[in-house]
């Protein structure tokens, strides 16, 4: 029986803080990325360096993106020609409505942000506590030396942190195993070509580790390219779960089959679409949509992917799955009408608790 072959991989820093750049990474890779860890697929190398270097300037990069969305503005502008008309005190009011909902809103993404946990917090922890940790200020003396060379990788700073992962992942991956460098800020890339490892560390790799070295700007960007075959038995096990759920014949065997396919973060688009038929086309699946466990999976797993559904099915999905959309037209109704009865009564906007 041939052993299975275990990707290498390290991650930098600045992919890891990505993640709180809303738009920039796709946290759903980092779902799967923990699914192949578990599984014995990858294997992540998190040296100390790479850990500190994270949490010194998480709060920072939270930071960048959490100003924008501190200096957006909910204005409507309106002269006094508005004011004749009662739709202005309905916009005055959801305009305070709405700042008060941006004000409880980013007080609990501050709160989240202080306690760590956000979502990327989470999925980052989970992929740290799964990878295999190195303490790597043991090899500073080796960082400075390099650094002192004029050796890649590096910046032409005082700062080693490139160097001590280098000289890090030197001394603790074992020989022969390909790596895989997952880095977007340039100081492992060559010069000719940013989708190429520098020559310099290419041809050290290969004479002092027996083997090969790629490096990828991205992990969307790895788990696309085809030049490194990634056959994850992990992705095999899904598919048939999707299929057997598309085929179920009980109610009993959907439940076993929902309960073995939510350990995983993560689903393909086609495994979403699996998803989908199963609950539309099969009465064994539809039927019990309501049952807390089922509910669940298909809410965590298809309520952001309506992108690569058609309006048709999506719509069908969404009746089952997702708020209803003729409750969530009652629902504006009411606050319209809630704005109203305030109108009626005579009520000065200014008064108003929110």
């Amino acid at each position: 029986m041939n052993e299975k072959e275990v990707k290498h991989i390290f991650i930098d820093s600045n992919i890891f803080l990505d993640f709180y750049r809303l738009g920039k990474e796709d946290l759903e890779k980092l779902n799967q990325l923990i699914d192949f860890v578990k599984n014995g697929d990858i294997k992540i190398y998190l040296t100390k360096q790479v850990y500190d270097e994270f949490y010194r300037h998480r709060e920072d990069t939270f930071q960048k993106t959490y100003k924008g969305f501190l200096d957006s503005k909910t204005d409507i502008q309106m002269n006094s020609i508005f004011k004749n008309y009662p739709e202005y005190k309905k916009i005055t009011l959801l305009k305070k409505a709405l700042e008060k909902l941006k004000s409880d809103l980013g007080q609990k993404v501050e709160n989240d942000m202080s306690s760590k946990s956000l979502i990327a917090d989470e999925v980052v922890r989970k992929i740290f506590e799964a990878s295999f940790y190195v303490d790597s200020d043991k090899f500073l003396e080796m960082a400075i030396i390099r650094h002192r060379l004029g050796n890649p990788p590096g910046k032409k700073n005082n700062s080693y942190g490139d160097e001590i992962n280098w000289e890090t992942l030197l001394s603790v991956v074992p020989d022969g195993e390909k790596l895989i460098i997952v880095s977007n800020d340039g100081d492992y890339e060559s010069p000719m070509s940013e989708r190429k490892i520098n020559s310099y560390l290419e041809d050290e790799w290969g004479k002092k580790k027996k083997s090969k070295i790629y490096l990828y700007k991205t992990l969307s960007s790895f788990f696309r390219e085809h030049d490194i075959s990634i056959e994850f038995e992990i992705e095999k096990e899904k598919n048939l779960l999707v299929e057997n759920l598309i085929n179920s014949g009980s109610f009993m065997v959907t439940h076993e089959i929902i309960r073995r396919i939510s350990k995983y973060n993560s689903f393909s688009d086609e495994q979403i679409q699996g998803l989908a038929t199963a609950l539309l086309g099969n009465s064994q699946v539809r039927s019990i949509i309501e049952d807390e466990d089922v509910k669940s999976f298909y809410k965590t797993n298809l309520l952001s992917r309506s992108d690569i559904f058609d309006d048709e099915m999506w719509s069908e999905v969404e009746s089952l799955i997702i708020v209803n959309p003729v409750q969530v037209n009652k629902d504006i109704e009411d606050i319209i009408k809630s704005l109203d009865d305030k109108i009626d009564e005579d009520i000065n906007v200014d008064d108003i608790p929110f």
